[in-house]
């Protein structure tokens, strides 16, 4: 069985709440830290493929186990990650078991390459959710502006129909799309998406106050695009919550490129750094909607909103915040 990072970080998440950070540590580890001492760590493995040459305890990722076999597993003191919606997790001081979580959607349809929050197919909802739910769209239009084929936005679109995410009624020979909730959209992608796949490097970068940092910042990256993210891109919009972390996306193609931005700039690189440079989980589409806030780039409020949805540390209050405001804009125009 293939591990998908994304569906164990999921259900991990749901399963620790906001009292704990749940974090992916390359593409083979997780961390769950509660603020007491040093983050546990575990390393991934399934049942057909077992690692046994790990430092690290292991977490087993199971698709379809039976009671019987949890039951054994919590008995013998397993760490485990049931795919149809049970977690339990034990450590030092640590012990989570829940079950009749949501399952992640590629679980139950299977991991669909005309799925519409895929990188370029996400343009398409992206575009809807710039517009509102008041707006209208036809198909040939929603072509046009997210510069997509028709064949395209067609399929993107039938994932949003299955999905219950959109409504679809015929105007004489065309049909009229339109997003009715921005929330409905966001809770249904916040399944599938969670802001740690983004692979990152950590910098020791002289952030200070980071208002201020992130101003001068451009005279630093004069390279390569950039995007501000998480608490950083939110205190911008919303101005409230502690910047503790400095999250930036980098128009590169590889951990190695984010490393020479930040040697580029007179930075080291190292872990506990308070910046922290992203290489995009959707290197095309992030980049929709990116704009100048107080002359600092910042991505479009849903990326923002996506990022902050399943971050522990006050990520849904501000995510929430920067909704409210998108929905009162709303209703004033």
């Amino acid at each position: 069985m293939k591990i998908i990072l994304s569906e164990v970080l999921n259900l991990l998440t749901q399963a620790a709440g906001e009292a704990a950070e749940v974090r992916a540590v390359g593409e083979t580890d997780v961390s769950i830290s509660t603020g007491r001492g040093k983050p546990f760590r575990w390393r991934l493995a399934s049942p057909e493929a077992p690692d046994t040459d790990s430092p690290h305890p292991i977490m087993w990722v199971l698709r379809r186990p039976s009671v019987a076999e949890m039951e054994r597993r919590r008995r013998s003191g397993q760490s485990f990650v049931a795919l149809n919606g049970a977690v339990r997790v034990q450590g030092p001081g640590l012990l989570i078991d829940r079950e009749n979580l949501r399952p992640p959607k590629t679980f139950s349809k299977g991991v669909s390459s005309r799925s519409a929050f895929s990188d370029r197919a996400s343009l398409v909802p992206r575009f809807l959710f710039a517009g509102g739910p008041e707006k209208e769209w036809s198909v040939s239009g929603l072509a046009e502006g997210t510069g997509l084929s028709p064949s395209g936005t067609s399929y993107a679109l039938d994932d949003l129909v299955e999905r219950g995410i959109v409504v679809v009624r015929k105007a004489g020979r065309q049909k009229m799309v339109r997003l009715p909730s921005r929330r409905a959209l966001i809770e249904e992608w916040s399944r599938e998406y969670h802001w740690r796949e983004n692979r990152s490097v950590s910098v020791l970068a002289p952030v200070g106050i980071p208002e201020r940092f992130l101003r001068r910042i451009g005279e630093e990256m004069t390279t390569r695009g950039w995007a501000a993210t998480l608490h950083a891109g939110a205190t911008l919009l919303v101005r409230h919550g502690l910047v503790e972390e400095v999250h930036l996306y980098v128009d590169a193609e590889s951990e190695v490129e984010l490393q020479a931005v930040a040697w580029e700039a007179g930075w080291e690189v190292g872990e506990g750094g308070a910046l922290r440079l992203l290489l995009p989980r959707y290197p095309r589409s992030v980049w929709q909607g990116v704009t100048l806030v107080g002359g600092v780039p910042v991505v479009s409020p849903l990326q923002l909103i996506l990022d902050l949805w399943n971050h522990p540390l006050r990520g849904l209050e501000q995510a929430e915040a920067i909704l409210e405001n998108l929905e009162n804009e709303s209703h004033v125009g």
